[in-house]
């Protein structure tokens, strides 16, 4: 019988779904003969834990970041969010027994988790002796909290040495620690041509392009990113900007009112799936600090913009890229459109950015992952 992979990730951000993806893919790619599941665990959980899961998550992140912020800070403490654990893990396991009743049933031969909840149930149940699966685990962001350390776990795969530090310092084998990078998909990897994107955007080659994004679910205040768009697009400048809104339908129609200055080439997009074209044609972003979206960013070689990014994970993500020169942060309006004129401004700053990013990339994270794993299936 074929040797099995099950990559468990959950939707409570876009991030974690796509580093399962990403993984997935390469599987396929460089084991062809192995056979992968890819499913998200908070399917194997009541439609009602399943919606309140997502929801809660969507409304501290995007409506409620300082409380968001709070409330990861203070569940990062061990011995502070000890009684807070117990209940949420009680609730978890009580409203996921399908999920531990499907791996059993599938028998994988080993499990890669790109999100901390199914990683965290399976660590426990495998301290029981319930299941006895190899267990590998991808944190998606340039941080790590104390929610995905476990040590009964086989593998750790990271973006940076500093996430690898921080994991060792909380007791964790320095053998089972990887700093691969943040797994994405390979078509981020390829050099696209550029001449062809622009002809079938039809976009003008010699026009500065900016690409302003709000994330994958259009996270954040609608009114704060039509402000934002509005000052971008009135900007006495020649330039090409492609607004995308993700699954955010109130902001797209919200932003279908901008009207730009006449300099101003404005496009506005919902949800696509040929990112890698959009960044291949911009110039730079405008972007949410996701561990995600910053790591295809670095790939593609493009500087960034981070807009207001949550406290938390994508802090953590927003300061690694400012101290390794690749991104700059705004928190405000008024200083996304200081920052964007600069960059307009200074084509050497951009140079120097592109630059800088290519080098920190880490493009090969999920053959590097998948090849890591295949140890435990021989």
């Amino acid at each position: 019988m074929g040797k099995k992979v099950l990559i468990l990730s959950a939707s409570a951000g876009a991030g974690h779904i796509r580093a399962a993806q990403a993984i997935e893919e390469a599987f396929k790619i460089y084991f062809p003969d192995i056979e992968v599941f890819n499913a998200d665990a908070l399917e194997y959980s009541p439609a009602v834990f399943r919606k309140t899961y997502v929801n809660t998550y969507l409304l501290l992140a995007g409506k409620r970041p300082s409380l968001y912020g709070y409330l990861y800070s203070i569940t990062n403490k061990p011995k502070v969010s000890y009684f807070i654990d117990k209940i949420r893990i009680f609730l978890d396991k009580l409203n996921t027994k399908r999920l531990l009743a499907f791996v059993k049933e599938y028998k994988p031969d080993a499990v890669i988790c790109t999100h901390y909840l199914p990683a965290e149930l399976l660590s426990i149940y495998k301290s029981k002796r319930i299941i006895n699966i190899p267990i590998c685990v991808c944190v998606t962001d340039f941080d790590v909290h104390n929610y995905w350390i476990y040590n009964n776990l086989e593998n750790y795969y990271v973006a940076s040495e500093e996430v690898k530090a921080h994991i060792l310092e909380r007791g964790v084998s320095k053998d089972k620690v990887f700093v691969t990078g943040i797994p994405i998909l390979s078509k981020f990897n390829k050099k696209l041509n550029k001449e062809e994107i622009v002809k079938k955007f039809n976009l003008k080659i010699d026009i500065p392009t900016i690409l302003m994004c709000s994330g994958g679910y259009g996270m954040g205040r609608t009114g704060r990113m039509v402000d934002s768009v509005k000052r971008i697009a009135h900007i006495d400048k020649k330039m090409q900007l492609l607004v995308i809104t993700g699954k955010n339908l109130n902001l797209f129609k919200n932003l279908e009112e901008v009207s730009p200055s006449k300099n101003v080439d404005y496009r506005l997009f919902g949800f696509v799936d040929n990112m890698e074209e959009f960044m291949e044609v911009a110039d730079f972003i405008i972007t949410k600090a996701g561990g995600l979206t910053v790591s295809e960013c670095l790939c593609k070689g493009l500087p960034m913009i981070l807009m207001n990014p949550i406290p938390g994970q994508e802090e953590k993500n927003a300061d690694h890229l400012l101290e390794c020169g690749v991104a700059l942060q705004i928190l405000s309006p008024e200083s996304l459109e200081f920052k964007t004129r600069y960059l307009l401004e200074h084509p050497e700053k951009l140079e120097d950015m592109k630059n800088k990013a290519k080098v920190i990339a880490k493009p090969d994270a999920a053959k590097e992952i998948v090849e890591s794993c295949v140890k435990y299936l021989r």
